[in-house]
């Protein structure tokens, strides 16, 4: 099934990347990749709020950081495992190795995920700032302390306990990143409840 369904799609996926990434200063960037959506799609964006156009223009959002890391380490050992695109690896692995790290800042004397590098700081509306962790899957308890620290700094920034786009995801970002089982357990009541 992996080898005539799932490899094919994600290798057109990683074909995608490769082609969109940019290496600069020792690293791959993500340019025009907005955290949040943004109506591109409109015939009309260029009346669009400025802060959509400014979106656009996004640059290095957490999110789409974690979910190459994740498409690539797949990418890889898929391939590895059915014995494909030996020719291909090395690079894939550069891209893996070579991402950006992921954007942070000071917010209110923490340091915090950024949604991206340059342009959309933060949201207190939504939690895409931790995707990356989860459904992202970039993240948990075998992390590296400094990472843990961030994250769950940005979690408990964030605070979408009760969250009518994000609820789905926050609740098992704060598993993986080791938030007290009563609290989590405690907030899912009161959620819905």
């Amino acid at each position: 099934w992996a080898r005539e369904h799932l490899y094919p799609f994600l290798r057109d996926v990683g074909d995608f990347w490769e082609d969109y990434l940019r290496f600069e200063g020792g690293r791959y960037v993500v340019y025009d990749d907005a955290a949040h959506e943004v109506p591109y799609y409109r015939r009309d964006f260029d009346q669009c709020s400025d802060a959509d156009k400014g979106r656009a223009r996004d640059f290095n959002n957490c999110l789409t950081l974690g979910l190459l890391r994740n498409a690539f380490a797949t990418l890889l050992d898929m391939a590895r495992e059915l014995g494909v695109d030996a020719d291909r690896r090395q690079r894939r692995q550069h891209i893996l190795t070579h991402l950006s790290d992921y954007p942070t800042f000071v917010r209110q004397g923490e340091r915090v995920f950024r949604l991206t590098e340059r342009g959309h700081e933060w949201e207190d509306g939504n939690n895409v700032g931790l995707q990356h962790v989860y459904p992202g899957g970039q993240g948990g308890l075998g992390s590296a302390a400094e990472y843990l620290q961030v994250a769950r700094n940005t979690f408990f920034a964030n605070d979408r306990w009760l969250d009518g786009n994000g609820t789905n995801s926050y609740f098992p970002c704060a598993a993986r990143l080791g938030v007290d089982p009563e609290l989590i357990l405690a907030s899912l009541h009161r959620n819905y409840d």
